[in-house]
């Protein structure tokens, strides 16, 4: 099983899914982290996504989602601070497990998330 975390410095949980630089991948093998991966992440500025596609055929938002999270398909969930509505859609529509947690260090919400007790707080999005 694999877990993302969005992340700026790549130890702590970013604020905002769509201003983070980079996922940081967990591996999790019986219960214990065996490997971490940074993987860079597309930027998901709000402001670029209609800039992306040629002027007269602008990419969808759906469409951006859906690179964005190209590089974390692997990923049976991700973790964040914080998120958009749409971003938590796409991710549910693709089979991945949003979490959004209060939890700052991304190595204890990987282990949150591993014991079952990460909690959800779905008044985080936006």
């Amino acid at each position: 099983m694999k877990v993302g975390v969005v992340s700026d410095d790549d130890k702590t949980v970013s604020a905002h899914f769509g201003m983070a630089r980079h996922f940081i991948v967990y591996e999790i093998q019986n219960g214990s982290v065996v490997n971490t991966e940074i993987r860079q992440k597309a930027s998901h500025r709000h402001n670029e996504v209609m800039h992306l596609g040629v002027a007269d055929n602008p990419i969808s938002e759906a469409n951006f989602h859906e690179t964005v999270l190209s590089n974390v398909r692997d990923c049976e969930a991700i973790i964040t601070r914080g998120m958009g509505y749409g971003m938590y859609s796409s991710m549910t529509q693709v089979g991945i497990k949003p979490f959004v947690t209060d939890i700052p260090l991304a190595d204890n919400a990987v282990q949150e998330y591993i014991k079952g007790t990460l909690v959800n707080h779905l008044e985080r999005l936006h």
